[in-house]
């Protein structure tokens, strides 16, 4: 499965759970992948998924595209590597510390993150969810569930 093919199926199931939700649901919207709109337009989630490219121009772009939108809680899935994920997150955080300081508004940031990995010598995807938000004080992100996603086998050819 490509990188484009690996978004759509991330955005299908966000959209399908939104719509499962009765909420309005809105692709490419300023930039961002998705948002989930409520009965007067508002958004109350913003949803943005990378999974290829530089972790310093998805902070310089991804990131900050969910930081600038209004939204009651935002969403982002990136897959940075193992080395670079304490680095992506400290940056992560300082980017939105510093919005709150100009422009104080009251949201939720969830960050999940990818990996390839191994589980029982089969291929998969390892997730884990972090969040920090406000009003409480924010001085790291918060590790709330790890799970380990087994990656389809790809079919043999069949022999003719």
């Amino acid at each position: 499965m490509d990188s484009g093919e690996w978004t759509k199926l991330v955005l299908d199931f966000f959209g399908q759970e939104g719509k499962s939700r009765k909420v309005n649901v809105e692709s490419n919207y300023m930039l961002v992948d998705q948002v989930w709109r409520g009965t007067r337009h508002e958004i109350l989630l913003a949803l943005e998924h990378e999974n290829k490219g530089d972790m310093t121009e998805i902070l310089n772009k991804e990131v900050e595209h969910l930081i600038d939108l209004r939204a009651l809680q935002k969403i982002g899935i990136f897959y940075p590597s193992e080395g670079d994920e304490k680095d992506f997150l400290d940056k992560a955080l300082s980017k939105i510390m510093e919005r709150k300081e100009a422009i104080p508004l009251q949201e939720q940031y969830a960050l999940i993150l990818g990996r390839s990995t191994t589980k029982a010598h089969r291929r998969a995807i390892r997730f884990h969810l972090r969040t920090c938000g406000f009003p409480l004080p924010m001085l790291e992100w918060k590790m709330v569930e790890e799970k380990i996603i087994f990656q389809a086998r790809k079919a043999s050819p069949e022999k003719v």
